[in-house]
């Protein structure tokens, strides 16, 4: 930036002429040459500032394919639920746990995915924490693969975008029991 300014500054101080006694005394330009000058300064801090954030905004970028990347490849079971127990997304070794492409479990309910017995108990989880916005933790037996029950902990904690639009980011994990 100051680069910016010191390349103009001959402009804007073109105008300072040896007074008396060896000083130098400074007039002002003329109205269109001070916005002239101004201009360029404003341009100058403008193209500046378009570098930061173009700068700011590759420094965002690789922030998000790096959490991306954990997301994708975390190794426990994450997902994201709308309010109503939709999944909306969900990571590979979800899908796995799942026994299912993640295709053919975006769309879903997860209570779908628990034991009959249990569906009630993952509805009011969800329903408790999008209506309390806290997180929440629930027990139930998860179906896998062939049909197989893992006794499961889906910890889930409602998070709001800046649109007001909410997701419950919903952990499950595996063979994990509050139960002695």
């Amino acid at each position: 930036m100051k680069d910016a300014y010191a390349a103009l500054a001959p402009q804007g101080a073109g105008l300072v002429e040896s007074g008396r006694n060896g000083m130098e005394e400074t007039r002002p330009a003329p109205s269109s040459e001070r916005l002239v000058i101004g201009l360029g300064l404003r341009v100058a801090e403008l193209r500046q500032m378009n570098l930061e954030l173009r700068d700011a905004l590759g420094a965002l970028h690789d922030r998000y394919e790096t959490g991306a990347d954990r997301y994708e490849f975390a190794p426990v079971a994450c997902c994201g639920l709308d309010a109503s127990g939709t999944i909306t997304d969900i990571n590979m070794a979800g899908a796995a746990l799942l026994g299912s492409e993640i295709t053919s479990i975006v769309g879903r309910q997860l209570a779908w995915f628990v034991a009959p017995a249990d569906r009630s108990a993952v509805r009011e989880h969800v329903r408790s924490c999008a209506a309390h916005g806290e997180r929440t933790c629930t027990e139930a037996s998860v179906l896998g693969v062939g049909g197989t029950l893992t006794t499961s902990q889906i910890i889930s904690s409602p998070v709001r975008s800046p649109s007001g639009h909410l997701t419950l980011v919903t952990v499950i994990v595996e063979g994990a029991s509050s139960k002695p």
